[in-house]
């Protein structure tokens, strides 16, 4: 939320016959920010093909988030000791210089992964050709980082490389710079839809970047990519 600036001026007494003659203040010009900009890559889904474990079916498939923004999606952990939550931050940059953070809220380590979970990074789903839920799943970005370079632009060579931090890290920085893309594999865990009571027919598989608007972006406008399948 943008900051408000309020000035109250009191007169009294004599004052108050002058207060006429005192010229207004200017009004407080809103910070501008270089926001990111997240959109599905469209090499999205391109291999995608059918897995089956364990008696379920499985949808497997590619995705990718690309940057179109004039700054980098940068999101920020960090706690006072060891035994409190680890509170996540979205860093703005402004124009001009300085930042600003805006909380994303509390962060959780996955052991399994042995990592964070830093944002809700996409969330995919099914639909018929009546355009009705057939079956979804959500995806948690658990390291975004600069994978590949998708768009002309932006820094020549990766800023944010790895995923920094451990269970009992302070504090980490992730992220993701102008035109490039956080890539995820086919094989990947939660890169997958259950169809296993999906029947044959044709669907369409949609992505949702930031589906939840929890980072601010300079619009949302192009967070949506569907592509049409044969099951």
């Amino acid at each position: 939320m943008k900051p408000k600036f309020i000035a109250v001026l009191l007169v009294t007494g004599a004052a108050a016959a002058g207060a006429a003659l005192i010229p207004s203040l200017p009004a407080q010009s809103a910070p501008s920010f270089k926001l990111p900009d997240l959109v599905p890559f469209n090499g999205s889904f391109n291999d995608h093909y059918v897995d089956r474990i364990n008696g379920r079916k499985l949808l497997r498939f590619s995705a990718g988030i690309v940057n179109r923004g004039n700054g980098p999606l940068e999101i920020r952990g960090k706690r006072s000791n060891r035994n409190a939550p680890m509170m996540g931050f979205q860093r703005l940059y402004l124009n001009g210089g300085g930042t600003r953070d805006s909380s994303v809220g509390t962060l959780d380590w996955v052991p399994q992964q042995q990592e964070w979970h830093v944002m809700f990074l996409a969330a995919y789903d099914l639909l018929d050709d009546d355009d009705r839920h057939v079956t979804d799943t959500n995806k948690f970005s658990h390291c975004v980082s600069d994978d590949s370079k998708k768009a002309p632009g932006g820094a020549a060579r990766r800023k944010y490389k790895s995923c920094p931090g451990g269970v009992r890290t302070l504090s980490f920085k992730v992220g993701l710079s102008v035109s490039w893309a956080d890539i995820y594999e086919a094989r990947t865990v939660n890169q997958s839809l259950d169809i296993t009571n999906v029947p044959p027919g044709h669907y369409t598989w949609r992505m949702t970047a930031n589906p939840d608007g929890e980072i601010q972006e300079t619009t949302r406008g192009n967070n949506v990519l569907t592509k049409g399948v044969n099951l």
